[in-house]
């Protein structure tokens, strides 16, 4: 539901194999509600980290768009 409304989306990059890499990105819309961190695992790749105090506020928005849709 956060990809199809606009909040968050999935990015690419190369990987050492050759093959793409697939990763979750917060888009300008959701930076609101969270931040991109760097992934622990590859620093080409970013980690969403949803802001605790305003994750209520973006799950009502989500869930409300979603019937209404």
């Amino acid at each position: 539901m956060l990809e199809a409304q606009g909040y968050i989306e999935t990015r690419t990059r190369p990987s050492s194999g050759g093959t793409l890499k697939r990763f979750k990105s917060i888009t300008d819309k959701g930076l609101a509600y969270g931040e991109n961190l760097q992934s622990p695992r590859n620093q080409k790749e970013t980690q969403p980290h949803w802001y605790t105090d305003k994750f209520g506020e973006l799950y009502h928005i989500v869930t409300l768009q979603s019937i209404l849709l």
